[in-house]
Order: C-alpha cells, then structure tokens, then sequence
C-alpha cells in the first residue's frame, strides 16, 4: 500500500525565518508509472523507498515518455531551490535518472555509486507564486532507490551523516575571543548570582508595580499562535507576543515557576513557526528581534528545552539571520556605521551566540571575534568626543546597542568592554537641549514631539555607569514624552536606587575634542518657550563618517527662543537627489562656502565640503583612519 508520508527533514519553529528544508519521503510521490514502485528497504526512512526503472531497460529518449513520478510540496518562500535526494546507487548500471521541473526538459542526473544511501542535488527549480514545487522523475536505468526528498532554500544548508541540513562549519577571520561564555545557563543579561538582587528589585511599593506590569504581559492569553496575514504583503509580527514570551520566561526564572518557562518554550516554538514578516522597511529590525526573544528563551529556559527543540531553534535561528543584513556569519556591512552599528551584531546576534555556545559555538566565536576586533575599537576611538557621529536622532538609537553589549558582557563576567568614556557620550544631548524640548539639529533628525525623547539609550547608560545627571535626564524624558524602555529591560537594568541630580551645577560649556570636535556654549538650562536660556554649538573638525552624517564641519547654531541660525534641510527619505545634494550637503549649514568656477557638477556646486569616497561608509577604523575621511583638525579652542 502506497504510504503518503510528509516529513520536515528538518522541523523548522518558523515559516517566516524559513523553514529553510521542506522534506517529502519518497514514497509520498504521485503518478507512478510502472517503473516506479515502493520498495522494502531496510536502512531507508521507514525501511521503505522508491525504485525507479523497476521493470524495463535502460531509457534513452525521455522525451518520448511522460514522468514515471512527481513529488509536490508548498514552501514558504520564492526563489531558487535546492533539491536533494538521498539515492542508493549500488552499480555504473544504476547510478543515473532523470529529472524535471513542472514544465521543463528532463535533465540528466549522475549518482555517486556506493554501497551506502547517499544525499546529492537533483535540480534547481523556483516555486511557484504560491509557493508550489514540483519535481517530476523520470527512470534512465534499472533499479536506482530514492528515499528522501528535500527542498531547500538555503544553498548553503548541506545534509549531515544523520540526514540534518546544516551549514558548512565557517572558519572565523578574527582572533578568538579572550573570554567565553561561562559553562552555565543562564548567562545572557544575568546569571545565577544576580536572580537574587534582581527579585529584590520587584519588592517595595515601586517594585510591586513593576512585577505588576511584568505579570500583566505574562498573564496576556494566547498560545503563540498567529494569525494568518491579511494579504501577500501583509505580516503578523507581533512585539506584544514577544513580550508576553519574554515576561514568563523572566518571571519563570526568578520565581523557580517552571509552568511560566514552559509556557515561554511552547509559545515561542509557536510564534517562531507562524510569524511573517511581510514587506516592511528594515525589516531586519524585526527579524532581530525574534532572534533575540528566541535566545533568551533558549537560555532563561534551558533546562527546559528538548534536545529536538534545541536544534530547530539552531537552524532556524541561522536561517533568520541568514535573511538580516549583517547576514550570518555576520561579517556584512560597516562595523563603524550603517544598519550594521545597531542591535543586529551587538544585541541580537550576540544574544543567540552566547545562548547556543554550547551547541553552535561558531556563532559567537564569528560573532564576538568581530565585535571585539572591529566594533569595540572603532567606539573606542569617537566615544572621547563624548559625542555620536550619526546626530541628534540615529546617535542615541545606535548608542543604545553599544550598552547592551556593554551589559551583556558585563554581566556574563566579561567585566567592561569599552572604554569607560562610552558613560560620557550621552552628555552632548544634554548640551544640545533646547528650552523648547528640541535639541540643536545634528545630522539626519527623525525625533519630533515637545521633548524629544531617547529613554532607553539614557536609563541603559545611568544605570551601568551609576550617572545621577543622566539618570535625571532618562526620568525627565519618561515624566514629559510618556515614553517606556520597556517593563523587562527596566526590570533588568534599571538601577531604581540611584538617585537623580538636576543639570543647574552644570559647566555651562561643554567641549569635545577630535575626531567629533564641537563646543556648545549655554546661558542656562532652564526650560520652556519663554525660558531666557541660549544654546549656542560650534562645530570644529575631525573626521567625517558619513551615512547619516552631515557636511557640517565649522558650522554653527544658535538658539533663542526659537532657532536663530539653524540647519536648512529636512530629513525625510534617505538618499533622495533632495537628501544627497541639499539636506546633508553644507550648503544648509552654517559653515564656509567657496565658489569655484570651475566645478559644474550640480551635486557638488554649493561650495562646502564633499563626501569622503563617494559616500562610502568606512567598514572598519582603520579604512577611517587610512582612506580620506578627515575632514579637518582643531588649531586651537577656549573657553
């Protein structure tokens, strides 16, 4: 009797990180000819197979004949697959057959001849656009067996001795990390010596309010489950989910409450098998987050995890971070600047390697080595200008993921790994205040509302480097904008005993030396419209970095009571002719113009400064330090 089968040779958690195999016994195929039949075979999946040119001769003319099998499956995704099959070729008398498409030629396929069943790429095809694959078979010679069947997304994926598609193990181009992950769970945020601070961090009046709000997330119903997305372009990623996830597993952890920690295993295995992302800008936000959430339930909940569950979360992790722009391994885009310098490598793909290091310890040696070697010095070499290079807007959000890695590290006993002036860099947001909730403009700006808010960046930051100006700063911006960090990362890092010191005391000048060399000068910090405060910054000169960095060098602002001398442009879609030619370019700063006659580029005719290579984000300090990018120095400065 015909068995119709279905396996996932490789059971994936996530159809929108994947899966990345979808697999079919053999048996399952449709329209079998009589030169196909299912076969008894002990060492085959369910000692069943198939064996194709059962009872004639060789076939030389498959054009003559239609297809003696077909396997048909739904994946969920576009784009060329890679289709596998585990064959048994014991001779050169059977050790070849044919294969096609839905609607293409059959093609010739040589097998390997070998006394063992072994795993070789059948064809390369492209699903159709709802998601269907079809792979027609057709027998060349007698007696060839097929068991498995496997379509792959992933050209990388390989099959491994036990049948599992995994990458090829990739060697790291950077030194091994000096420390490593402590033989323990959990490690990632928090380890065993810090649950009882932690917990104590949830009693008190303030504390209880807190475990409120993290039992109000846990408490939420649903199992994980999402629903199907409106349209082919919709998604049904869901940060709520991630949060219900996150507070059991945390709760779980701190109260010993395993039904909480088993509660964020299984909704997560959901939410990881049913999320979709949809079309989205910078969707690689979101697929780190999952990530993230992924490896953190892989940690706080370990002892609670399969050795099955452990292993698909591994290869669907590596499937989504496949997709992200850093790419996995990541070693894609500017360790300096770009999407690369925010949460991709220095929380969530960290988070998961440090998670996994006891099974998949490539990923953190890749991901920690870069980190250490390429992202660590090139902070360390603008942190003192206690300034951020991307401005008033992308600075705090990217500054932001430098402190989780300085937390996670910390807390996994690393100690610090940035120099400490990394504290300092929250300080020109402060200077750059204006009375009325603004700050002076700084490169691409996206915040908006009365007071301009960054919360996370600046409770992150307080609490690590026990800063009271800053901490005051972070409950300021809360108390105005309504803006949350988020209950888990309060409940995690918020420091709630440090107490906050107002700006007064202050010096009411405030000066950063190279590579982002400025001063900004102030008569007061008082607040409001009508406030008599002025707020003046002189830019000098160091190195540009470009991305979100204006050509601003040696310009000015001046702020009373409305913006006196301001930038120009406004930021509204990246690299428009509009962006590249106006709103970044000098001539909407304050800062010297000279004519020249002689340059008749429209791009470049405002007389002000040019890009450094073409734009070209540097990917390491040293192509920084070595390929052009300075744009100037500071003589002299006083105050």
């Amino acid at each position: 009797m015909l068995r119709f089968a279905l396996c996932l040779l490789v059971s994936c958690l996530a159809a929108g990180a994947a899966p990345s195999v979808v697999g079919l016994e053999a048996e399952s195929a449709r329209g079998l000819s009589p030169q196909v039949q299912v076969v008894a075979q002990g060492t085959a999946s369910g000692e069943s197979c198939l064996q194709l040119g059962a009872k004639e001769a060789r076939n030389d003319h498959p054009a003559d004949r239609p297809a003696d099998a077909e396997l048909v499956a739904q994946v969920p995704w576009q784009g060329t697959t890679v289709v596998w099959g585990r064959v048994l070729a014991r001779s050169g008398g059977s050790d070849s057959l044919y294969v096609a498409d839905s609607a293409g030629t059959f093609q010739t396929v040589s097998l390997p001849t070998n006394a063992a069943w072994q795993w070789v790429v059948l064809q390369r095809l492209r699903p159709t656009e709802d998601g269907t694959v079809t792979l027609r078979l057709q027998y060349r010679e007698t007696n060839v067996l097929l068991d498995k069947v496997a379509f792959v997304a992933n050209p990388e994926l390989k099959p491994d001795a036990e049948g599992r598609f995994r990458r090829a193990e990739t060697k790291s181009m950077y030194a091994e990390p000096p420390f490593l992950p402590p033989a323990e769970h959990p490690r990632v945020f928090l380890r065993r010596q810090h649950l009882p601070e932690l917990s104590r961090k949830l009693t008190g009046p303030a504390g209880e309010a807190l475990r409120a709000e993290l039992e109000k997330e846990a408490d939420q119903p649903g199992d994980g489950v999402l629903p199907t997305p409106s349209g082919p372009t919709a998604g049904n990623y869901s940060t709520g989910i991630e949060h219900t996830i996150l507070a059991n597993a945390y709760l779980g952890l701190l109260d010993g409450d395993d039904a909480r920690r088993q509660r964020a295993v299984t909704m997560f295995a959901n939410y990881f098998r049913t999320v979709q992302f949809g079309e989205k800008q910078d969707i690689t936000r979101a697929y780190g987050q999952v990530l993230m959430t992924g490896g953190l339930v892989h940690d706080w909940c370990y002892d609670l995890l399969t050795p099955a569950w452990k292993e698909q979360f591994l290869q669907d992790a590596l499937a989504l971070a496949g997709r992200t722009e850093i790419g996995y391994p990541p070693v894609r885009q500017s360790a300096v600047t770009s999407h690369g310098g925010e949460a991709q490598l220095m929380r969530d793909q960290l988070v998961v390697a440090v998670a996994v290091y006891d099974e998949f310890p490539e990923w953190y040696r890749i991901g920690a080595g870069r980190f250490l070697q390429e992202f660590v010095p090139a902070r360390n070499f603008f942190f003192p200008s206690h300034r951020h290079h991307q401005g008033d807007s992308y600075g705090p959000y990217r500054f932001q993921w430098s402190v989780f890695a300085t937390w996670l590290f910390d807390r996994m006993g690393a100690g610090p790994v940035f120099s400490p002036e990394q504290g300092k860099v929250p300080y020109s947001w402060l200077y750059q205040r204006r009375p009325d909730g603004q700050l002076i403009r700084d490169g691409d700006t996206f915040l908006a509302g009365r007071y301009w808010s960054f919360p996370l960046a600046l409770m992150l930051t307080a609490s690590y480097y026990h800063d009271p100006r800053i901490e005051y700063e972070y409950r300021r911006q809360i108390s105005v904008s309504g803006r949350d960090v988020g209950t888990l990362w309060r409940a995690l890092f918020h420091d709630p005993e440090l107490k906050p010191k107002p700006l007064d005391d202050l010096p009411l000048t405030m000066y950063s030396p190279e590579p982002l060399a400025a001063m900004v000068a102030r008569t007061g910090w008082q607040q409001g419209v009508w406030s008599q405060a002025v707020v003046c910054e002189m830019k000098g000169a160091g190195y540009h970095f470009n991305n979100h960095h204006h050509l601003d060098a040696g310009g000015f602002q001046l702020y009373y009571r409305g913006g006196l001398a301001t930038d120009a442009g406004c930021y509204g879609h990246y690299g428009t002719p509009y962006d590249w030619c106006w709103n970044k370019r000098s001539i909407a700063h304050n800062t010297l113009l000279l004519y020249d006659p002689t340059n008749v580029d429209a791009t470049k005719h405002d007389g002000g400064q040019n890009y450094p290579n073409n734009r070209s984000e540097p990917a390491t300090l040293q192509i920084l330090q070595e390929k052009g990018y300075r744009d100037g120095h500071v003589l002299a400065h006083a105050f």
